[in-house]
């Protein structure tokens, strides 16, 4: 049986043996949306550069995010801006969105690029984005936080058409990323964990207050807390 015909029979596709939708509109399945949230927290603010139909948005907003949602092309979703990815100069919150293959590794840069530092850029992306000369230099000055491979197969339909499309033979994976997180611990010939620094910063987050670290070789570190007035109780 050819192997074409075996992949028919089981449902799965990797959308190789037929042309690339136009723009790239590859929709998630909401389940990959809900397996990040059970294990990563944002800032209120979540923008969704590449929304599609909405997706990776109505879980978001489920979830009580305050999504905005963009994309090149208007599919309907409600209250969607129509607008290139590379056309945000800055965003104030975090980066939540599933990028078109194609244009994945500059869509990540731009989108590091444009976010505070210490906010999170989650991209839902081919498991083989961790290959490749490019990409191998851009995670030596980026590494990603931390990547997350379901157990089970999740799923990028093709014009957002999961009864066409129910399944994949691609494994997909998410990578999240923090603004300014290297892996080092300050000192240039050994690597940590940052846990420390991370579980203050997801304490501060859960309270709504802030922390930031600013540092220079050699001569200081400042650390910076910004406390929310209205989570303290006066008796």
């Amino acid at each position: 049986m050819a192997k074409n015909n075996m992949f028919t029979l089981i449902g799965a596709t990797a959308h190789g043996t037929e042309d690339r939708e136009q723009n790239d509109f590859y929709a998630t399945e909401p389940k990959a949306t809900e397996l990040l949230l059970e294990k990563q927290t944002f800032m209120h603010d979540v923008l969704e550069p590449c929304a599609g139909g909405g997706d990776m948005t109505k879980i978001l907003q489920q979830h009580g995010y305050n999504v905005t949602s963009s994309d090149i092309v208007d599919r309907g979703l409600e209250g969607i801006i129509v607008k290139d990815v590379f056309d945000w100069q800055s965003w104030h919150g975090d980066i939540v969105t599933n990028p078109p293959y194609k244009l994945a590794l500059p869509i990540l840069k731009h989108c590091i690029d444009i976010v505070p530092e210490g906010h999170k850029v989650a991209m839902f992306l081919r498991l083989l984005f961790l290959e490749g000369k490019a990409r191998k230099a851009f995670f030596e000055e980026n590494p990603p936080k931390v990547i997350y491979v379901a157990s089970k197969r999740l799923n990028c339909a093709k014009n957002g058409d999961f009864e066409r499309y129910p399944s994949s033979a691609v494994a997909y994976a998410w990578f999240v990323f923090e603004k300014g997180y290297t892996g080092f611990n300050g000192r240039k010939d050994k690597k940590a964990t940052g846990l420390g620094l991370y579980l203050c910063k997801e304490i501060c987050r859960k309270l709504e207050h802030t922390i930031s670290i600013e540092s220079k070789p050699n001569a200081y570190t400042r650390v910076l807390l910004g406390l929310d007035r209205r989570r303290f109780r006066h008796e």
